[in-house]
C-alpha cells in the first residue's frame, strides 16, 4: 500500500500557491510523495465570471508568491515577461489586471505542476487509519471518485491541505424546472453561452444581489444584449462602495494576521463586523460610477434598459408564469417580475470543513462549532495520538482575519503551511 507524504484537496489558487512553496523548499521532486486532487477537468478560476471587462480587486503584487519571494519565477511580473507583455502592461499604469488575465496567469503557473494533479476527481470521504492494535491515527484514507466515469479508488496520505473552497448559495425555493432559466453568478457566462445565444433578442433579465458580482452581471448584460431589459434588485437603499482606502486595506496584511490571532473571539468578531464593507455586499467604487453614469445617460436619450430596484427581497418563483416574486420592504407589498433569465448573485458558503466530519472526535472545535487552527493553519487535535497534519485554507476568517477567504495572503499562508510541513514533529 502506497502512502503519499502530502495531498492537497482542491487545486485552485490556494493549493497552487502551496505547490509553488513546496517547489521552493525542494519538496516537489517525487511524484510518488505529493499529489493534488481537483474536481474540475482542468484549471480554471471562477470561469463563469471571467467577464472580459472585469478587473481584479487586489493588486498583482498579491499573487501566488511575490509578497513572500519577489525573486520567484512564479510572480505575475515574470508571467508577463515570459509572455512578452511586461513593458506594455507597465504602460497601463494599473495595479489591477483584468480577471481574464489573472486567470491566464494562474493557468500558466498550474501547467507547471500538471504532473502532480489528478483532475476530474472528487474526494468523497476522508477516514483516519489506525496503527494496527493501537489507538494511534498514523495516516488518512481518501475515498476518490472520477467525476466522469464514477470510478472509485482509495489513496492514503500522511498530511493533507483542504482548499476545497466554497459552495454557491441558492435559495431552497428556486425552481428545478428546466424551462426556467435560473443560474448563480458562478455559472453566469456558461448560462449565457447555453441559453441566451441571440445577442439582439429582447430578453428580460433579472439580477438579484448588491455586491460586485451583481453589478458586473448587470453591466455585462446591458452591454452584450442592447435590446434586452435588465433589472437589478437588492434589499438595501443603494449599492455600497467597497472600502479600498490605504489604512483600512492594511487589514489584509500578514502582520495583521499575526496580531489578529492574539485577540479574543469577541474582539475579532467586532473587527470583522466593523470592516465588512471591505469585502461583503459591496461594489468597486469605479464600477458604481460607471453604472450611475449609464443610468444618467439613459435619462438623456429616453431609454430604461437598466433599472435598479432598492428595498426588494426575493421571496420565490412562480414557475407557471416565469415570474420572480419580490417583497417590497418599504410596505411589504408583493411584486412579480417576469423574466427570461434570472441571475442570482447571492454569494457563497464555506464547505471546506464538511469533509472531516467523519472523525471530528479527534479535532478541536470552538464554542461556535468551528475548527480551531494554530498560527500556521493546522487543525488542532485532541491529543498526540492523531499524527496527520490537516491544514485548512479559506475557512478561518474568525481566527485569522478577513484575508482568509480572499487571494490577498496566498503567498504568506502557503509559506506558513509548507514551513510546517518541512518540520518534523
Amino acid at each position: 500500500m502506497h502512502i503519499y507524504d502530502f495531498i492537497g484537496i482542491g487545486f485552485g489558487p490556494a493549493n497552487l500557491s502551496v505547490a509553488v512553496a513546496l517547489l521552493e523548499k525542494d519538496m516537489l521532486n517525487d511524484h510518488s510523495k505529493i499529489m493534488f486532487i481537483e474536481s474540475k477537468p482542468d484549471f480554471v478560476w471562477h470561469g463563469g465570471m471571467l467577464i472580459p471587462e472585469a478587473e481584479m480587486q487586489i493588486s498583482f503584487f498579491k499573487d501566488l508568491v511575490t509578497l513572500r519571494n519577489p525573486t520567484s519565477p512564479f510572480t505575475f511580473i515574470n508571467y508577463l515577461a515570459e509572455n512578452g507583455r511586461l513593458e506594455t502592461f507597465a504602460n497601463l499604469k494599473n495595479f489591477f489586471p483584468r480577471r481574464v488575465e489573472y486567470n491566464d496567469y494562474l493557468q500558466w503557473a498550474a501547467k507547471k505542476f500538471e504532473n502532480y494533479v489528478k483532475y476530474a476527481t472528487k474526494v468523497i470521504k476522508i477516514e483516519p487509519v489506525l496503527i494496527e492494535g493501537s489507538d494511534v491515527v498514523d495516516y488518512l484514507a481518501l475515498h476518490l471518485q472520477n467525476v466522469t466515469t464514477k470510478e472509485a479508488e482509495i489513496i492514503y496520505a500522511k498530511d493533507i491541505s483542504l482548499a476545497a473552497g466554497i459552495s454557491k448559495v441558492i435559495p431552497e425555493y428556486m425552481s428545478a424546472n428546466p424551462d426556467i432559466k435560473i443560474s448563480h453568478s458562478e455559472d453566469f457566462l456558461y448560462s449565457l453561452e447555453t441559453d441566451f445565444t441571440d445577442k439582439h433578442a429582447k430578453y428580460k433579465f433579472v439580477v438579484v444581489g448588491s455586491g460586485q458580482s451583481a453589478a458586473e452581471i448587470t453591466m455585462h448584460l446591458a452591454d452584450e444584449y442592447p435590446n434586452a431589459k435588465v433589472d437589478l434588485y437588492f434589499r438595501t437603499y443603494a449599492l455600497k462602495p467597497a472600502d479600498e482606502t490605504e489604512f483600512v486595506n492594511e487589514i489584509f496584511d500578514s502582520d495583521t494576521v499575526e496580531t489578529f490571532l492574539t485577540y479574543d473571539d469577541d474582539f475579532r468578531e467586532d473587527i470583522i463586523e466593523n470592516h465588512r464593507n471591505t469585502n461583503y455586499s459591496v461594489v468597486d467604487p469605479k464600477l458604481i460610477s460607471i453604472l450611475y453614469e449609464r443610468l444618467y445617460y439613459q435619462k438623456l436619450i429616453g431609454t430604461e434598459q437598466v433599472q435598479l430596484h432598492q428595498f426588494h427581497e426575493l421571496k420565490g418563483i412562480d414557475s407557471d408564469s416565469k415570474q420572480a416574486i419580490f417583497k417590497e420592504l418599504t410596505d411589504n407589498k408583493t411584486v412579480n417580475m417576469e423574466f427570461d433569465g434570472l441571475f442570482l448573485a447571492t454569494g457563497y458558503e464555506i464547505i471546506a470543513t464538511d469533509i472531516v466530519k467523519n472523525f471530528e472526535e479527534y479535532l478541536v472545535y470552538d464554542t461556535e462549532d468551528r475548527l480551531v487552527l494554530d498560527t500556521d493553519y493546522r487543525v488542532k487535535t485532541i491529543n498526540a495520538n492523531f499524527k496527520p497534519k490537516i491544514f485548512i485554507q479559506g475557512a478561518s476568517e474568525h481566527s485569522h482575519g478577513m484575508s482568509e477567504t480572499l487571494l490577498s495572503l496566498l503567498a504568506y499562508r502557503s509559506g506558513k503551511i509548507v514551513t510546517r510541513l518541512s518540520e518534523s514533529d
